[in-house]
């Protein structure tokens, strides 16, 4: 895995959706999908370095929002690119590359 497929959007047409052409959640969309892709990679980066991180320990480390991590970590996994282990804290499924 490169850091250059990290950086591919998991969206279809590498936006993510919106209800409305034209409308403001289009515009919002085209505005978050730049960070996003940052976000995964440094996510998937982290997790390379450090392996069982809760979303939480992942937020801290960041310094995140728990609202940019959790859909990230949610793409990564649909990509089969990071796994969730048996590991729980603080009452959260601690995460690892696959």
């Amino acid at each position: 895995m490169t850091q250059l497929d990290l950086l591919k959007s998991p969206y279809p047409n590498g936006i993510p959706g919106f209800k409305e052409k034209g409308g403001a959640s289009e515009d919002a969309a085209k505005a978050v999908t730049g960070k996003s892709s940052k976000l995964r990679a440094e996510i998937y980066d982290l997790l390379g370095r450090y392996d069982n991180l809760t979303y939480k320990e992942i937020v801290h480390i960041l310094g995140e929002d728990r609202d940019n991590v959790k859909p990230r970590l949610s793409e990564l996994f649909e990509q089969n690119r990071i796994i969730k282990t048996q590991e729980r804290r603080e009452r959260c499924t601690a995460w690892a590359r696959a």
